[in-house]
């Protein structure tokens, strides 16, 4: 009895004894770097920074538009001290743990022996026995965060040579900031803001080998002060939050793959066309929409071909019985993608895109049930050489924590690509949309509209580079989301309605050792215009259009007139995250009027040209953060 005794206190202890060789687990394995084969996702505590923590280094050591540094693959490094443990631990003893084993250590032991599952993640289970859900890493998604906001502070005058009776108030401190129009062309903002992004990111490897899922909250917190009275204004909405699967097409999840992307709140991001000022079918395609609409996306990357499919839906009240319906949308493209030439630095691609929208109904007799219908195709053809990054539009991807994010952050140009590089892309799109037909008010027409741009730079001496804007509007499609001049109804014959046509050339030169950048930007615009039915004196009432909601309209006999603008701009870099900039602005605009009184008493009041603000003088000094 005394041999049977000692001979199972020794099987005991060899059961034991790998339990006690290995680190003692602790009640979370939050700071363990010890992962399952097959998955790169980080845990919390070995998560990347968040994009506006990142270092100056960190940014500078990752060139723009190269291969990109996946930031978790450091703890994954760290994998091979700890793999021979488990060798320890043969799995079998683990199974055939003798049952009046007390149960809290049982519970212990299986973080330790989850990593001799390598190989085998999508296996491993999600609960424990008694249907609790487990703490192991394979349950738990990656999280980071990221906070990118801008700070800017701003003095300056819109125009030195008008004082506050013409409208402009002496230099001062404030947030109006007086763009120019080609400026912001690819952007959704304008350069004078203040606002903060919010993106708490979530990625995780599907229980299938050949799946990651994905998932990020993403608010926008912006801030203004109203001009008329100094009071401060702000606003929080949703800017794309979206949650995703991708299906690779093989086990390394490399190259061609199938994503599903679904914007649960506003899938104003997913729109067609390339220039962001060109774009269209967002949320305010929507007549009389300012809503979030939500959407869904689902691409197919083959790496050298692309092609997506996508919805959206808006339920609308119906103008004819004030009942709920939902109105759809669908978007599709495709287009091949090919590098090649030496280093295969040179890429052409060829993009096209169409939408079709049901925008909700009119709101006139006879009209009230039938759906407003908008659709279109959009093109471009891009060539580059050197130049990764042209043609992306920031402002149109999704928002997530990567190693890009990072360096976009920094306002320092990183030009790690040579010293030389060029590319030029050309778009067109012609929009069409059902409107009342104002020679026959019970009938409907087509009106079309029309928008092309081409773009081009190129870089060379590493630092300098120069290009060229060239964008054509005409007022058709500058007004297709109101929809129309008069809303609903399209343009009579008669009237005569001029495009918007523009150039600006630009140039910019960034000088490392002072962290300067001198910039210059010259631009001519023949603005868009329509004039009215010619009334019984044989006249026309013009109206310049600046964009669909700034209108002007001119004294009667005049015409529209060319403006000129030129801008001479230095920027001081004082860090990656903060800069200094100075500009002086010149604008000649004479498409300004002002309501005069009458001369004499009884006389009506008539509008006429207000040469003083014809040209301005502008003065800008800008201090901003990115962080």
């Amino acid at each position: 009895m005394r041999h049977f005794a000692a001979t199972l206190w020794v099987v005991c202890l060899a059961f034991a004894l790998p339990a006690w060789a290995g680190d003692e687990p602790s009640e979370s394995d939050e700071g363990s770097t010890e992962e399952p084969s097959g998955s790169e996702d980080a845990e919390p505590g070995d998560a990347p920074p968040a994009e506006g923590d990142a270092s100056p280094e960190a940014a500078e050591a990752a060139p723009a538009g190269g291969p990109d540094v996946d930031p978790e693959a450091a703890p994954a490094a760290e994998e091979p001290a700890a793999e021979p443990e488990p060798a320890a631990e043969p799995e079998p003893a683990v199974e055939a743990e003798p049952v009046p084993a007390p149960e809290p250590a049982a519970q212990a032991e299986e973080p330790a022996a989850a990593p001799g599952a390598k190989g085998t993640w999508p296996k491993l289970a999600d609960s424990n026995p008694d249907g609790s859900p487990t703490s192991t890493k394979a349950s738990r998604p990656k999280f980071t965060d990221f906070v990118r906001s801008v700070l800017t502070f701003y003095v300056g005058d819109d125009n030195l040579l008008a004082g506050n009776e013409d409208g402009s108030p002496v230099i001062g401190i404030g947030d109006e900031y007086p763009e120019l129009f080609f400026e912001g062309l690819n952007a959704e903002k304008r350069k004078v803001v203040t606002e903060s992004h919010l993106v708490l990111y979530g990625k995780m490897p599907g229980f299938l080998p050949f799946v990651d899922t994905e998932g990020a909250f993403v608010a926008e917190f912006e801030l203004s002060r109203d001009p008329e009275d100094g009071r401060l204004v702000s606003s929080f909405r949703d800017d794309g939050s979206w949650l995703a699967v991708t299906f690779w097409f093989n086990r390394l999840k490399k190259g061609k793959n199938l994503k599903l992307t679904a914007w649960p709140y506003s899938a104003d991001r997913f729109r067609l066309g390339y220039l962001y000022d060109l774009t269209w079918g967002g949320n305010q395609v929507y007549a009389d929409n300012f809503g979030p609409v939500p959407g869904f996306k689902l691409h197919l990357d083959l790496e050298r071909f692309y092609a997506f499919f996508g919805a959206k839906s808006m339920p609308r009240l119906r103008a004819d019985n004030d009942e709920i319906e939902n109105y759809w949308g669908v978007l599709a493209g495709l287009g091949p993608n090919v590098w090649f030439g030496p280093g295969n630095k040179m890429q052409l691609r060829y993009d096209i895109g169409g939408g079709y929208y049901q925008r909700g109904t009119f709101k006139q007799d006879p009209f009230r049930s039938t759906p407003l219908q908008g659709f279109g195709v959009s093109q471009r053809v891009l060539l580059s050489y050197n130049n990764p990054r042209m043609g992306q539009t920031a402002d149109l991807r999704l928002m997530k924590s990567d190693p890009e994010n990072r360096r976009r952050a920094s306002f320092v140009p990183l030009y790690n690509h040579g010293s030389f590089g060029f590319g030029v892309s050309a778009e067109f799109t012609s929009l069409w949309q059902t409107l009342i037909d104002p020679e026959d008010l019970d009938g409907l027409v087509f009106d079309n509209g029309i928008a092309a741009a081409v773009n081009a730079q190129v870089r060379f001496l590493k630092n300098m580079r120069v290009g060229v804007d060239v964008v054509y509007r005409d007022v058709s499609f500058m007004l297709f989301n109101v929809p129309g001049l008069t809303p609903y109804v399209a343009f009579a014959e008669d009237t005569l309605r001029k495009p918007q046509l523009y150039g600006a050339l630009w140039w910019s030169y960034y000088i490392e050792k002072a962290h300067l950048t001198p910039g210059f930007v010259f631009g001519l615009m023949q603005p868009a215009s329509f004039q009215a039915q010619e009334d019984a004196t044989g006249n026309r009432q013009t109206q310049v259009i600046r964009e669909a909601s700034d209108y002007e309209i001119l004294p009667v006999g005049e015409s529209p007139f060319t403006i000129l603008s030129l801008k001479a701009s230095l920027q001081w870099n004082l860090s990656h995250m903060l800069a200094i900039i100075g500009e002086v602005a010149y604008t000649q605009d004479f498409n300004v009027t002002k309501v005069a009184p009458g001369e004499q008493e009884g006389e009506t009041a008539e509008r006429v040209l207000d040469t003083a603000l014809g040209r301005a003088v502008g003065l800008n000094l800008i201090m901003q953060a990115q962080f």
